[in-house]
């Protein structure tokens, strides 16, 4: 596991327990993900999906991670769609420009699993 540079809140919260509120508890083991509620939820059911080894990005998971993810993502969503709505998933990662300045709200790979409000039941 590669080690952060500074302080990573994932890293020391979600996956080692240290100083966790209610926001870092996770709800799911997936084996290589934690499954946790995100921070300042802005509707309910808004998920992260965390990766246990600290990458910068889903796309430093390789092919084999990513086919992880996605075949959890095809089983699951549905599932808490049922509840949620439908959702979407994005990154907002770690790219790699020029200037070393990344974007990103932590470089940490984490999916913003988002449900839509319209079909919520």
């Amino acid at each position: 596991m590669a080690q952060p540079d500074g302080p990573c809140p994932f890293c020391d919260k979600v996956i080692a327990g240290r100083n966790r509120t209610a926001f870092d508890v996770p709800l799911a083991d997936l084996g290589a993900f934690l499954l946790a509620p995100a921070l300042g939820m802005f509707v309910p059911g808004y998920l992260l999906l965390v990766a246990r080894d600290h990458v910068p990005s889903f796309a430093h998971l390789g092919a084999e991670g990513l086919a992880a993810v996605e075949a959890w993502r095809r089983r699951r969503l549905p599932g808490l769609g049922e509840r949620f709505g439908e959702y979407f998933a994005f990154e907002h990662g770690m790219g790699a420009p020029a200037d070393g300045r990344t974007g990103a709200c932590l470089d940490h790979a984490h999916l913003h699993l988002v449900p839509s409000a319209a079909g919520a039941r």
